[in-house]
């Protein structure tokens, strides 16, 4: 049992089990981010938007988590990031206006 709890609580394995935690939730809530826009009014256009700016966002956060993740460990980059992931989907899941969305 004691050699189960050292495995479990390694650093590798908690990073493994934070990362699996987060392409989870994303693989979840995924399919139901269009079906929002669409009853918020999100046309075309609007999505096309959300979409870039999304990518151009990622493009620029990637770097910048991984430096953290140099300077100050994986564990750190991955709280970071699961924290945001998570304020994301909240922001998604209670927001009543378009505005909401671009948060």
């Amino acid at each position: 049992m004691a050699a189960l709890m050292a495995w479990l609580l390694r650093p590798t394995t908690v990073a493994m089990a934070a990362s699996l935690l987060t392409m989870v939730s994303h693989a979840l809530v995924a399919p139901y981010t269009q079906a929002r826009r669409d009853a918020l009014g999100c046309g075309l256009t609007c999505n096309g938007n959300m979409l870039s700016v999304s990518s151009a966002l990622k493009l620029v956060g990637s770097p910048l988590c991984g430096r953290l993740s140099d300077q100050q460990g994986r564990r750190l980059a991955l709280f970071v990031s699961a924290i945001g992931s998570a304020i994301s989907f909240a922001i998604l899941g209670f927001t009543r206006s378009l505005t909401g969305l671009w948060l």
